[in-house]
């Protein structure tokens, strides 16, 4: 399941805990574990999050920062 690309996350009213977090400019979704080392392989991406869905799948939430 590939959910897409949020491009601008400035109004979405997140209030982070996390000091990286103001810094994310772009949301990703992914199923997809391949997807997401190929993502981690830039420099410029964290993991937000990681979820078990109920499904046995791992959907994680990655973060472009600048």
């Amino acid at each position: 399941m590939k959910v897409g690309v949020i491009k601008d996350v400035s109004g979405m009213g997140i209030r982070p805990q996390n000091p990286v977090l103001p810094m994310v400019k772009e949301v990703r979704q992914t199923t997809d574990v391949a997807e997401v080392a190929a993502i981690m392989s830039n420099m410029d991406w964290v993991v937000i999050a990681a979820t078990m869905g109920g499904d046995g799948k791992c959907l994680f939430t990655l973060g472009r920062v600048n």
